[in-house]
């Protein structure tokens, strides 16, 4: 049995290459959104946890006035404030929140690099050649492949640790 002619119909390279703008766009505005989260996860954590380091050492070494109840305060706050700051160090250490960020901001700088690419080829018309959307695509894929890559690879350093 014979393919139906009909079922090999090849876009043409307008077509792919607005599929591509558009997979691009959507990436782009995915790897965009991550690197804020993590960016704001990273600073967040590294404050907490900076503040809190230094509130332990000032109320460990606060004297209070002729105050048992006031010294037992402190020293207690302290003690919280310091597990807390133990918290954050692991799941810093565990999430890795800064070295996601730069990853996807590396990935987002790549793939925002590929989508101006694909703009300036775009602005041909008709007369784009299927072998450039192609190697674009292709640039697109392995981006993509490399974060994931390096995804799994923080995700097993930090298994690790």
């Amino acid at each position: 049995m014979t393919p139906d002619p009909q079922s090999q119909i090849v876009a043409p390279a307008e077509s792919r290459a607005q599929c591509l703008a558009t997979m691009l766009t959507g990436r782009i505005e995915s790897f965009q959104a991550r690197r804020r989260q993590n960016k704001q996860k990273a600073f967040w954590l590294h404050i907490a946890g900076t503040t809190l380091s230094a509130l332990t050492t000032i109320f460990l070494g606060i004297q209070a006035p002729d105050s048992k109840n006031a010294m037992l305060y402190l020293k207690n706050t302290a003690l919280c404030f310091s597990a807390l700051v133990t918290v954050f160090g692991a799941w810093e250490a565990f999430f890795d929140h800064r070295g996601l960020w730069v990853k996807y901001t590396r990935t987002h700088a790549q793939l925002l690099s590929i989508k101006a690419s694909l703009d300036y080829l775009m602005l041909g018309g008709t007369d784009i050649k299927q072998e450039e959307v192609d190697a674009l695509f292709r640039k697109f894929e392995d981006v993509i492949a490399e974060s994931n890559d390096s995804w799994l690879q923080l995700r097993s350093e930090s298994k690790a640790k």
